[in-house]
């Protein structure tokens, strides 16, 4: 008998960042440890409240570091073999104010840099395979993490937005952006907290802040034609299909994506998402949102449309995007989505439960098949009046409809140690749902002459109607004494939601860091429910 082992030895890098001229600890530096063959991104991290750094190098070879800082000259140490702990003692950065002309800073490369709020990485400086998407780009980047489904976490936060040059790209799904765009086609790959249309206006923050990646589109790429095919088939009649079109032409993009399968890996993204469907998506983050929700717990109510992993899911999926800029900075923007997802499978079930006299044996088989069909209409437009962008608007309107049904059959039959019958079931279960949405806003702003000094009108409609029910026919036979009984009922229940929102703020600057905030609002909310329940036995 053989028996190997394998280590990999790792290396500790230390060390502290102050200011060349005061000697003060230097809080939240960019520390990277690249290659010296290729400038590799291998490490990074950030300096503590009292300036240290700590990194570590799995493998030995030889490394530079660099330290990056606002308003400071970038430093890079001297490339060195790394086969050990090393403790650098002080790094002293110099300040761009300080800099003397005859003062040379060799900069190796700009990997990462801290703009402020505005994490930025250089796509080029993080290796990809060829013809990479985006969401295997993203987890190249220090400090951001995309889990399997390809939900996206930033500095702890989740990622709520993907925009491309700014702009929202297929709005409220994140990964239809990272996984339809080349990684060769992005050159900055920016991360920060974004603020609602109205705190961007008044620069004054009202906590809808919201973490955000903005991929920067490479010159070479802002005009032209891309996309990409794939298809593939297995045994059994698994069968998966995706792909994408787009088209950018400087301010105007055009994209088209599409995905066919039965293998539970594409056409899922949208089709999972939360039932709690949040309309105000691209929304002006200035009024109250609607939610829609089914919170009874009756197994009448119908199927709630997500893939549980139970049975084979057939998904068929599509998504357009269009946006457009104009004259002084208007833009326009619009997204239409659609899903068709339906679910069919088998289970079969055997439970014991032992009991004071004596065990029993349930068997259980169950088929069941749901279906629903979803589709989604958003769209945006920022116009601007003048150059000086002194009046402008900012027009919203989202619309989804939904439908699903579902359908199962289960016979169940219970005996007890012996063999013997205790009782069997047969249920029979059908239900329907329907939820239409629908939120158009808009947000008229002025900014006086005054700086900080603006006035603002916001308005807001939103509709929902939510509609479902369903038959069921559940007998039980029971052996004991000869009994049985039957539930036949049908339950219908729907619900009209209207909600009429409007605000008018005004802010007024009293000094370099304080404001008054006025705001003025009224809303109407008018919903009326109508629960009905039928039993045929009654």
């Amino acid at each position: 008998m053989c028996v190997g082992s394998f280590s990999f030895a790792q290396h500790v890098i230390t060390g502290k960042v102050s200011d060349t001229t005061s000697n003060t600890a230097l809080k939240d530096v960019s520390v990277s440890v690249l290659t010296a063959a290729d400038s590799f991104l291998y490490s990074f991290s950030r300096t503590d409240k009292d300036g240290g750094f700590k990194l570590t190098v799995p493998n030995s070879g030889k490394y530079f570091l660099l330290f990056e800082y606002p308003h400071y000259a970038v430093f890079t140490t001297e490339p060195q073999e790394v086969d050990k702990d090393i403790a650098l003692g002080h790094i002293a950065l110099l300040s761009k104010a300080h800099l003397l002309e005859e003062v040379v800073v060799k900069k190796k490369v700009a990997a990462i840099m801290i703009k402020g709020d505005t994490t930025e990485f250089a796509a080029d400086s993080f290796k990809v395979q060829p013809n990479a998407t985006v969401d295997e780009l993203l987890r190249k980047l220090p400090g951001l993490q995309v889990d399997k489904n390809g939900n996206i976490t930033a500095q702890g936060k989740k990622v709520q937005k993907v925009l491309v040059d700014g702009e929202e790209f297929f709005g409220d799904d994140p990964k239809l952006v990272t996984k339809n765009l080349r990684a060769d086609i992005i050159d900055k790959v920016q991360v920060f907290d974004k603020k609602s249309d109205q705190a961007a206006f008044t620069g004054i923050s009202d906590g809808n802040d919201v973490k955000t990646i903005n991929l920067k589109i490479k010159e070479s790429a802002k005009h032209g034609t891309f996309g990409k095919i794939e298809a593939g088939a297995g045994t059994k009649g698994f069968h998966q299909s995706e792909g994408n079109f787009n088209q950018f032409n400087k301010n105007q993009k055009f994209s088209a994506t599409a995905a066919v399968g039965n293998t539970a890996k594409v056409g899922l993204d949208w089709a999972n998402r939360s039932q709690n469907w949040n309309m105000n998506d691209n929304s002006s983050n200035d009024g109250a949102d609607i939610q829609t929700t089914q919170s009874s717990n009756s197994d009448l109510i119908a199927w709630d449309g997500n893939y549980g992993n139970k049975g084979i899911p057939l998904s068929q999926f599509g998504g357009l995007h269009y946006d457009n800029s104009y004259k002084y900075g208007t833009k326009i923007l619009g997204d239409y989505k659609i899903n068709n997802l339906s679910i069919h499978g088998n289970t079969t079930t055997d439970i014991q439960n032992n009991l004071p006299e004596g065990s029993q044996i349930t068997h259980s088989d169950n088929h069941f098949d749901n279906k629903s069909f979803r589709n989604k209409l958003d769209g945006r437009g920022e116009i601007y009046f003048d150059s000086a962008k002194t009046n402008s608007m900012i027009v919203n309107m989202h619309g989804q409809l939904d439908h699903r049904n579902s359908a199962s059959r289960t016979q169940s039959t219970t005996v007890d140690e012996n063999g013997n019958p205790v009782n069997d079931n047969n249920r029979n279960l059908t239900s329907t749902g329907d939820i239409n949405t629908f939120t158009a806003d808009a947000l008229f702003r002025h900014k006086f002459k005054k700086e900080r000094r603006t006035l603002s009108i916001y308005v807001n409609e939103q509709y929902n109607t939510n509609k479902n029910g369903g038959y069921l026919y559940n007998e039980s036979n029971f052996y004991a004494n000869d009994s049985s009984s039957i539930v036949d009922q049908r339950k219908d229940n729907k619900t009209n939601t209207q909600i009429l929102t409007t605000k008018a703020t005004y802010s007024e600057p009293l000094s370099k860091n304080a404001s008054l905030i006025v705001n003025y609002g009224v809303i109407y909310s008018n919903s009326n429910s109508d629960n009905l329940s039928f039993n045929k036995n009654a």
